[in-house]
């Protein structure tokens, strides 16, 4: 937790400084600064931070003695992990440093008196300033490594025999749209009473409580920043989580829709692609409870594009997408590329009462930041089929999968 100087004349090596986490110099042990800006004029180091909350600064201007080490505390908005990377001193002194993972640039102004400044792009418009978009009810966590696989998927046919099929059939996989009855399944009456239910520190409250609009539940925004800059999104997550599993009217009422509706419907498919005959009986293996997710704003994070087979999900699945909020009140949409690696992306623009469905596994989608004074809110789950997709298999690294229940239709 202390400077290391190499001292090339003198081939000397040691540690300079205070220890930065006794002395409260900085919290993070790990990744805290990377790379690093040389003011000649100064005579000064600084380091540009990662994971860090400070701006390191190494003062050596006075060549008898051992260097000034300090820090100096970034914008409380300018949270996050692998923040920054890299920079430039400008002919006027001032620094700029490259963003990594942050939205927007960090500025580094020193004055006279050897103190420095630290500015980012004005985010004055946004409530929500972390880079969690969204507060979702699933654990699932997953460390990307293909290479620790022990094996791939192995789906078995209605026999219970290899069927050699990974991989969902094409018309499958392609983008479909259909409508459901709002009053035989009211699952924004569901959402309200199971929201209203919820610890409003940890998930939050309505608003208005006459009304209880979807759009106007109000997201706790340390719900949406993790325990190392203060907050508490991790626990947020884990009580949302279980508030989902454990809500019976909310999961009744969630069966009922995948075993009368969607099931049925993605049946049909399977028979007019030739898949299965109409007389075959076929398992389905559908993610209970779903995950829904509350994107709050106005905010500045979206959700990063990527695939599900990225976080362990296999092929022979299929993702369902039900927004429970308008879509024009938040200018939030689900934007998916079109089939494997084209990078098309385009809005999934359903309304409450219509789900998509989408390969969510080999197509990659993302969320764009919800920049209104509206909540999103969503569920989505996902469905594998039988000769496709393997209910023993899970790739190394994960962990807290998605639990499914099987139906047999």
């Amino acid at each position: 937790e202390r400077v290391l100087q190499i001292d090339i004349v003198s081939n000397r090596v040691c540690s300079v400084g205070p220890n930065l986490v006794d002395e409260n110099m900085e919290r993070i042990f790990q990744n805290k600064w990377q790379n690093g800006l040389t003011s000649t004029e100064q005579q000064c180091v600084y380091a540009i931070p990662l994971a860090a909350d400070t701006i390191l600064k190494i003062d050596t201007a006075n060549s008898n003695d051992e260097p000034v080490v300090t820090t100096y505390k970034l914008p409380e908005s300018c949270h996050g992990l692998a923040k920054f990377e890299g920079g430039v001193l400008a002919p006027n002194g001032v620094m700029y440093t490259c963003p990594n993972n942050f939205k927007g640039v960090l500025r580094i102004a020193s004055s006279k008196s050897k103190t420095i400044i630290a500015q980012k792009e004005d985010k004055g418009q946004f409530r929500y300033t972390t880079g969690i978009p969204t507060l979702r009810s699933s654990a699932h966590r997953v460390k990307l490594n293909p290479k620790q696989r022990k094996h791939d998927p192995k789906p078995k046919d209605i026999g219970g025999k290899p069927s050699n099929k990974t991989f969902l059939p094409k018309s499958i996989c392609e983008e479909a749209t259909f409508q459901y009855n709002v009053n035989d399944y009211d699952f924004k009456g569901a959402m309200v009473s199971l929201l209203q239910g919820c610890d409003p520190e940890m998930v939050g409250s309505f608003s208005t409580a006459d009304t209880c609009r979807l759009e106007d539940f109000d997201v706790p925004t340390l719900s949406l920043s993790r325990s190392d800059y203060g907050g508490h999104c991790e626990s947020a997550q884990v009580y949302f989580s279980n508030a989902v599993t454990t809500n019976k009217d909310f999961l009744d009422l969630f069966d009922r829709f995948v075993v009368d509706v969607v099931l049925p419907k993605l049946k049909t498919r399977l028979v007019e692609n030739g898949a299965i005959t109409t007389s075959q009986e076929i398992e389905f293996y559908y993610q209970r409870p779903p995950t829904v997710r509350l994107q709050p704003g106005p905010a500045w994070a979206d959700v990063k594009a990527h695939s599900d087979a990225e976080y362990g999900h296999q092929n022979g699945e299929l993702n369902f997408w039900l927004p429970l909020t308008n879509r024009d009140a938040t200018g939030v949409d689900l934007w998916c590329e079109s089939s494997f690696k084209q990078g098309d992306y385009h809005p999934l623009a359903v309304y409450y009462g219509e789900v998509v469905s989408f390969h969510g596994s080999s197509c990659r989608h993302y969320v764009n930041a919800n920049h209104s004074n509206n909540t999103r809110v969503s569920l989505d789950f996902r469905i594998g089929v039988q000769g496709f997709f393997d209910t023993q298999w899970q790739m190394a690294g994960t962990t807290d999968d998605h639990n499914r229940r099987i139906v047999r239709l």
